[in-house]
């Protein structure tokens, strides 16, 4: 099974990551100096711009296909998940009332009330029998959902796999199926082409699609998931056919010439296409992950909230019922009370799901932005360095660091959303105004004409293109799609609910002690006050502490897994004959 192997792969590749990566550091540290050694003229350094700003764009399309449409895989996943919960908490409560029934059960019970929670057992039978009977249902709740849950987390997680290869593959047949994407023009079409923008008209206002409205938000989810169901027949039939050619092309390595020119420009797209994607791979990741940590414990507060709005109306319940107002077996009181919760934390989902997953798209794009600028910024970045050249400086390494703890790398993250709003804001910016110059000018650039080499060059740039990001970002969002699948298991099936059925306990408890308190000379509103009062929830307050750290481990853990994704994938692409393109 996929995931398994993946998990296995993860768990042999995390002491040799960190090499790995230290030496990826070393490599770019050379590359400085390189840059200082033998500087690049004026002609090689505009065309080495042009090389990467062309490169860039068809990789941020790629991208931008293959997270937009896995999170809307995702929007639609979490809706579910949480629905599946709410069965199984309805199950769980079946599974409760049966045992609540059990002589022998209710007998070990009442054991464990006297020597942990005697102050729960009153006088009134009400009051105990109704706290037995919601341990035993949250018992049979927790136990159904640690056997059951994981299996419907990993199916999720497929579909969002799956769902990323098919978006690869439509950003590949759609937007970048002309070569002339991927033509590096030189010095003189560009200017030709900044003259023909001149005369272009603005390009129309993209309609801003709704972030507020959660039904609009939902729209698009379903029409993404459509557009991925019509497209998965032909993806399987491109994916066979390229396993085929994949094999193929390795095993006659040995048996195929190539030119020491083949050889060089393969060289080169190798150089610049696995650093790029790399860069590009880990400023997303950063982003969305960083953001998910942030989002993540926004949403299990509103999945809490939701929770502790349904115990609050629960316990009015049986305030109503101490009070005599409503009758003590009244089964639809009853039954309602203890479904509350779950059908509260459902609500919450759905209320802030489909923000979550926008709020996520728009980090992701601003990381690959900020990747972009930074490449950009230094066209030296595009430069290819002959053997000789790179040999002079092989013996230079990265001065040694400090390795950052918890504590630290915490701190790093509380900067990065310090930093994230101004990011933001330049990014919007860019949309304004550079962003529209750039489409003007791509439109431009596909009016001037082009020699033959040109396009055979593009054409082979184009397939190595398509076949570096395709293999590097299945593996990146495998290794990551995977291990949050299991960090999911772990925190938020084994350890959330564990946490949280000690905090119920005690919510519990505080309840109980209010309604034994509350008398008929009590008004209704003076003995709900006592009920909300935010004292009586301290035990949720405390677990949602708990489970910070746990939350932000586990999202550390996922940036990391798609980092050794990336390096499994680099290290297969590492022959330079996976680059060699006939013609070229």
């Amino acid at each position: 099974m996929e995931f398994f192997n993946s998990i296995q792969q993860i768990r042999a590749n995390w002491q040799p990551y960190k090499k790995w990566e230290a030496e990826q550091d070393d490599k770019e540290f050379r590359r400085q100096e390189l840059h200082k050694r033998f500087p690049a003229s004026e002609e090689e350094l505009q065309k080495a711009s042009q090389y990467g700003r062309t490169l860039i764009d068809s990789i941020n399309v790629m991208d931008q296909y293959s997270i937009n449409k896995a999170e809307d895989v995702e929007m639609a996943s979490e809706v579910g998940l949480e629905f599946v919960s709410m069965v199984v908490g309805a199950v769980g409560l079946a599974l409760g009332g049966i045992a609540y029934k059990n002589s022998k059960l209710n007998k070990f019970i009442d054991k464990l009330l006297v020597n942990t929670l005697p102050s729960i057992l009153a006088d009134d039978k009400f009051i105990t029998n109704m706290f037995k009977f919601e341990l035993f249902w949250a018992a049979a709740s927790i136990l159904l959902s640690i056997i059951t849950m994981p299996y419907f987390m990993l199916k999720a997680k497929s579909y969002e796999k799956e769902a990323s290869r098919i978006a690869r593959y439509q950003a590949r047949e759609e937007e970048l199926k002309d070569p002339e994407n991927f033509v590096v023009y030189d010095a003189k079409q560009i200017n030709e082409a900044k003259e023909i923008a001149k005369t272009l008209p603005e390009p129309p206002k993209k309609k801003k699609k709704s972030t507020i409205n959660p039904i609009t938000n939902y729209n698009e989810s379903i029409n993404s998931i459509k557009s991925l169901l019509e497209g998965h027949k032909n993806y399987l039939k491109w994916k066979e056919e390229n396993q085929r050619a994949e094999k193929a092309k390795t095993d006659s390595f040995e048996t195929t010439e190539t030119t020491p020119e083949q050889l060089e420009n393969a060289k080169r797209d190798q150089d610049n296409l696995t650093r790029i994607i790399r860069k590009i791979e880990i400023y997303s990741q950063n982003y969305l992950a960083n953001s998910e940590m942030a989002i993540n414990i926004v949403a299990s507060e509103a999945l809490l909230g939701g929770a502790i709005s349904g115990g609050i109306v629960s316990g009015l319940i049986m305030l109503l019922q101490k009070l005599k107002v409503i009758p003590k077996e009244a089964i639809l009181a009853n039954s309602l009370k203890r479904l509350l919760a779950p059908i509260g934390s459902f609500v919450g989902v759905m209320a802030t799901v489909s923000y979550i997953i926008k709020f996520k798209k728009e980090t992701a794009k601003i990381g690959r932005f900020k990747a972009k600028q930074e490449l950009l910024n230094d066209p030296n970045n595009f430069i290819t360095y002959s053997d000789k050249q790179q040999e002079s400086v092989k013996d230079l390494k990265v001065p040694s660091k400090a390795k950052k703890g918890f504590w630290a790398k915490s701190k790093d993250d509380i900067k990065f959303f310090l930093q994230l709003k101004k990011d933001y804001e330049e990014y919007e910016k860019y949309q304004k105004t550079g962003a529209k110059e750039e489409q003007k000018l791509q439109q431009a650039l596909k009016k001037v004409e082009v020699s033959n080499e040109q396009m055979q060059e593009a054409k082979a740039l184009q397939k190595n293109a398509f076949m570096a990001f395709e293999k590097i970002d299945e593996m990146t969002q495998r290794y990551v799609d995977d291990t949050e699948a299991a960090t999911d298991i772990v925190v938020q099936q084994w350890f959330y609910p564990i946490v949280n059925l000690i905090a119920s306990i005690f919510l519990m408890k505080n309840t109980q002690k209010m309604i034994k308190s509350s008398s008929g000379n009590e008004g209704l509103v003076e003995s709900l006050g006592k009920m909300i009062n935010l004292q009586n929830f301290w035990p949720f307050f405390l677990a949602g502490f708990i489970q910070l750290p746990a939350e932000i481990e586990s999202i550390r853990i996922k940036k990391e897994a798609g980092r050794i994704g990336t390096m499994k994938a680099m290290q297969d692409l590492e022959d330079p004959r996976h680059f060699v393109q006939n013609g070229t």
